[in-house]
């Protein structure tokens, strides 16, 4: 049996899906309409096109309706980051569809009555609209636009693209994606190369410091060695390894203490030989002076004898002149004596 479900007070003559498209006299769309069906809200833009005989009378109508809540859904579906948004709003100002979860309606006594972009409960699609609203007094003139909005802390890049066609469809297209959405990847690879770039430094710097230890220990050798034959140790030898231009250098090293060697050993035999002769050239100069001081004390002596031997003579003179002069007295007194 047949039964009547429901009945809906509906006249399809006064909808705007049916006088629009007659007044414009050529496939058009409608203006969004709402209303209330058993199975939940219905929010529709239709795509009529009238139908005209010979004579340019109406004989009907074709139309398409696009259930908006489907579009939501569409958006909801895109690839878009889940930090992003995207919507689409009439000039007026009021919403069409958005990938959020956000509701595009409010139902006040069993009436749908569409919500603006101002007013949405989404607070990042509310703040968006009310910046574009605020910098282009409305939504009538906004055309091909790119911006950027700081919200809550954080910078979103927004491009405002307008959905027009010959049919009289003008809706506005907002994208809005957070500047975390896409510049997390590149701090994330930011980040990598960092710690890569840390760790390369840090094998470097390992590398580097074994590189080091294996350059520097023939050299630190060879100071040692230096510094060993200053002190006059002069049995030093480097082994020759590693690096060619620092075996070489051993090897200039060693052939020098070689010789250096060889040097102060044939000095120590020219000193010793230079002590020998210095020591019998000192021996001989004692025994020269040994003779000289003899020499020396004989002629001493011998002068001595000849003064002594000058007095006596000098004293004997004397005596005997003084004897002479004694003489030639008594002699005469003497002689006169014997007379």
């Amino acid at each position: 049996r047949l039964r009547v479900n429901s009945r809906y007070d509906y006249d399809s003559l006064n909808e705007s899906w049916y006088t629009a498209p007659i007044k414009a006299g050529k496939p058009t769309w409608s203006r969004i309409y709402t209303w209330t069906s058993p199975y939940g809200p219905y929010i529709t833009a239709s795509a009529a096109r009238p139908l005209y005989d010979a004579k340019q009378q109406l004989v009907g109508m074709i139309s398409a309706d696009i259930h908006l809540l489907k579009l939501s859904e569409f958006l909801q579906n895109l690839d878009v980051t889940p930090a992003g948004q995207v919507f689409i709003l009439e000039r007026s100002g009021l919403l069409i569809a958005n990938s959020g979860k956000a509701p595009l309606f409010k139902v006040v006594k069993k009436e749908v009555q569409r919500l603006k972009a101002t007013d949405s409960t989404d607070a990042t699609l509310q703040a968006i609209a009310k910046q574009l609203q605020q910098r282009f007094q409305g939504f009538g003139t906004l055309a091909n636009e790119k911006l950027q909005i700081d919200l809550q802390g954080e910078r979103h890049y927004v491009r405002v693209a307008p959905w027009r066609d010959q049919y009289g469809l003008d809706w506005l297209v907002v994208v809005s994606v957070p500047e975390s959405a896409f510049m997390a990847q590149i701090n994330a690879n930011t980040r990598t190369t960092l710690l890569l770039c840390l760790a390369a430094l840090a094998g470097a710097s390992i590398l580097g410091f074994y590189t080091s230890r294996w350059i520097t220990r023939p050299i630190l050798r060879l100071s040692a060695a230096t510094r060993a034959i200053a002190a006059g140790n002069l049995d030093q030898r480097v082994e020759a390894q590693g690096i060619q231009e620092l075996s070489s250098l051993s090897t200039s090293f060693n052939a020098m203490a070689g010789q250096l060697r060889d040097s102060f050993h044939a000095l120590e035999a020219s000193n010793a030989e230079l002590e020998h002769r210095v020591d019998q050239r000192t021996a001989e100069l004692s025994q020269n002076n040994r003779q000289l001081q003899t020499t020396l004390k004989e002629l001493h002596q011998t002068q001595t004898q000849m003064v002594q031997s000058e007095k006596m003579s000098a004293l004997g003179q004397m005596v005997a002149g003084v004897a002479h002069e004694i003489n030639n007295p008594v002699n005469f007194i003497h002689g006169n004596l014997n007379h």
